[in-house]
Formats: C-alpha cells, sequence, structure tokens
C-alpha cells in the first residue's frame, strides 16, 4: 500500500489542528478609528505645547476584523499626552467597559510642527466583554492633532500587532509538513 497519500492526509490534518490552535491562542485582530471631541492643548500652538487632551473621543467608523463589533459612534472616554514622556507611553489611554482599554507603554513623535502632531504609540489592548473570545494583545495607536487658527482637532487609530511566536508556530509546522513530503517522495 502506497503511504505517500496517508502521510500527506495526516500532515494536511496536523497542520490544520496547528493552525486551529494559532487562532485560538491569538490574541484580538484588526483595527478601529477614533476622533476627539473638545480637544485642547497647553500652548499657543501644536509646537509648543507640551500636552494635547480631548474630553471624549468615539469610534468614528467601522471596525476591521474582531473591532467590527464595536458600534460607530461608541464612545471611549477622554484621552491626554504628554509630549514630554512619549517614549514611556505619554500618559495615553482610552476604555470603554463594554469593549476594552488601550493603555501605552511606549511611543515616538513623528511629527511636530505648529499646527501638526503625528504621534505613534505602543501599548497593550485589554478587550471587554463585548469582544468575546480573545485575550489582550499587543497594539498601536497612530494619533494625530490638527491645528486650524485657535481650533485644535485629533483623531486616532487602533491596530493590533500579530504575535511573532503565533506566526513562528504556524510557519514551522508549515515548513515541517513541506519538509516530511519531500523526503516521502524521494524515497
Amino acid at each position: 500500500m502506497n503511504k505517500l497519500p496517508l502521510r500527506t492526509l495526516l500532515c494536511a490534518v496536523a497542520l490544520l489542528v496547528a493552525s486551529r490552535g494559532v487562532v485560538q491562542a491569538s490574541a484580538i485582530s484588526g483595527s478601529l478609528p477614533l476622533v476627539v471631541f473638545s480637544a485642547t492643548q497647553n500652548g499657543a500652538n501644536l509646537q509648543s505645547s507640551t500636552t494635547e487632551s480631548a474630553a471624549q473621543s468615539l469610534t468614528s467608523g467601522p471596525g476591521l476584523g474582531d473591532f467590527s463589533v464595536i458600534p460607530i459612534m461608541t464612545p471611549f472616554g477622554s484621552v491626554a499626552l504628554d509630549n514630554l514622556t512619549v517614549a514611556s507611553g505619554g500618559g495615553f489611554s482610552f476604555s470603554n467597559s463594554a469593549y476594552g482599554s488601550f493603555a501605552a507603554t511606549g511611543g515616538s513623535i513623528l511629527t511636530q510642527t505648529s499646527n501638526f502632531l503625528n504621534v505613534n504609540l505602543t501599548g497593550i489592548f485589554d478587550p471587554g466583554p463585548g469582544i468575546p473570545g480573545v485575550s489582550p494583545s499587543s497594539a498601536i495607536v497612530h494619533l494625530s492633532f490638527n491645528q486650524t487658527g485657535q481650533s485644535l482637532s485629533g483623531s486616532y487609530t487602533l491596530a493590533t500587532v500579530p504575535e511573532p511566536g503565533a506566526l513562528a508556530l504556524l510557519s514551522s509546522g508549515l515548513l515541517a509538513c513541506v519538509t516530511r513530503l519531500r523526503r516521502s517522495r524521494s524515497v
């Protein structure tokens, strides 16, 4: 009896089981756009300001991936950013009791001019009960403030970062199956 089809089938089943485990073990994935309201700063413009804040932030569009369950205009509370401590997260965080929270632990200012501030923040998104079956995940927030005259507006996007360990596990399983199949065919 030819063992190649049986080995191929076993390898495919093992890969399917491994990928299912990776999917279940992986953290939340996707992205979520938000906009801020009643934004303020402590300087005359964004170049001289050291702190920006907003009284409220809301989802401004549909989320992608696991965030697609969050309705548009869902409040995520007030936000504040300390430009002097952005490297350690700048004190930036936001939360919603149903859908989860983000706390920045690091970051960098990409652009800072008198009328524009562009910041990337890294941290952890901890999903709430409204996003069941997922675990906390590394995430990035891309935050921008724009100033026109005395008017200040802002928006940010939350995006999760795939875990390298999960991708490595799936890749190594696939590589093992391919190697096994090649060895079987050369015999």
